[in-house]
């Protein structure tokens, strides 16, 4: 018994916000200090290094998880499933139904159980629950999912990511301008045949990892009673990244009995573009593979921005329509999807389709 994915579904918010838009902004170190640069020569300077133009923010009024019903409405009709049909239901976010007022978490019911209440699903027997992962969260989901569906205990599951990460940045740090939001969501469902999920891994490094990605007081000394933001090591995000996020892709396509040059596409969390490229090289490389086809690692963080556990659903949802190339996915390709985020975590899956 195998699980393959169905269909995929969609949510983008309707508001872009530009890099010209950050140029206003003051930022701050960490101490509360400025910089000697000009927010204009900064941002100028973040967007040569991440590829980032624009980034997609959710309306004040639209939350994590109106997002996530609309990208599983989507999944649901573009599947043609009938949603009585489906057993599980999970959720991955990071930090529930935000305020564009406040970073107070709202997570309880739980987004699962409120995206299961607006589809109108009456069975009982599905089960919704969320999972908090960071932002390797909707591939774990992913994943759990699969071994539902594998120990016969599912035939069919519905995974969404959704976040409003941008609710939760400190508007004078510069790694505010990396944050977005979006939605992702797709149907996994019991396969017989060849195609589907041929591998999976997960790794958590949780000793000195844990404080590269954490939640924490803003630069503005003015703002210390307006509760916690997100806050990251850039540096030692990256070299985390670079040194375990190949590691977890061999690991996989070994367990696959696959060869790098039989996968087509790489799915890779849209962090920032240079992380991603980077990481590319040194899987390649580790290969004995000196230059690899950018093709093979669709990118669309330019005009999207990191949103979270988003990212590859919405990245595969693109693809898959053909809005990044003329090709999209078609039968019998080998996809390798791959993420890594607070924890630190780092996972990976292979699927055929």
């Amino acid at each position: 018994m195998n699980s393959h994915i169905k269909s995929v579904g969609v949510y983008h918010p309707q508001i872009s916000k530009q890099n010209e838009d950050f140029e206003k902004v003051t930022f701050l170190q960490a101490n509360g200090s400025g910089f000697e640069k000009s927010s204009k020569e900064i941002v100028e300077t973040f967007s040569k290094i991440t590829e980032i133009r624009a980034r997609t923010i959710a309306k004040d009024e639209v939350t994590s998880s109106e997002m996530g019903y609309h990208a599983a409405l989507d999944a649901i009709q573009k599947g043609n499933i009938d949603k009585e049909t489906i057993d599980y239901i999970i959720f991955a976010h990071n930090g529930g139904d935000m305020s564009n007022q406040h970073n107070f978490y709202d997570m309880i019911p739980n987004l699962a159980a409120r995206v299961k209440g607006k589809l109108g699903i009456m069975n009982p027997d599905c089960v919704g629950y969320d999972i908090l992962f960071g932002c390797p969260g909707w591939l774990e989901a992913v994943k759990q999912g699969h071994l539902f569906i594998k120990a016969g205990g599912a035939k069919r599951v519905l995974v969404i990511g959704a976040d409003t990460i941008s609710r939760v940045a400190d508007s004078c740090d510069i790694d505010s301008m990396l944050f977005s939001d979006g939605a992702g969501a797709i149907i996994l469902e019991e396969t017989t045949g060849i195609n589907g999920v041929l591998s999976h891994k997960t790794t958590s490094h949780c000793q000195e990892e844990l404080g590269f990605l954490k939640m924490g007081p803003s630069y503005n000394k003015e703002l210390a009673d307006t509760g916690f933001y997100l806050k990251m090591d850039g540096k030692k995000v990256f070299r985390h990244a670079m040194e375990n996020m190949p590691k977890v892709i061999n690991a996989c396509l070994e367990e696959a009995g696959l060869e790098i040059g039989d996968v087509q596409y790489f799915l890779m969390h849209q962090a920032n573009a240079k992380m991603i490229k980077l990481i590319g090289k040194k899987l390649f490389e580790t290969h004995g593979i000196k230059e690899y086809d950018e093709e093979l690692m669709p990118i669309n963080v330019a005009t999207m921005g990191n949103n979270s556990v988003a990212t590859i659903p919405t990245l595969l949802s693109e693809l898959s329509t053909k809005k990044l190339n003329d090709r999209g996915i078609v039968a019998g390709d080998v996809v390798v999807f791959a993420s890594v985020g607070a924890g630190m975590h780092t996972n990976c899956m292979i699927h055929r389709f």
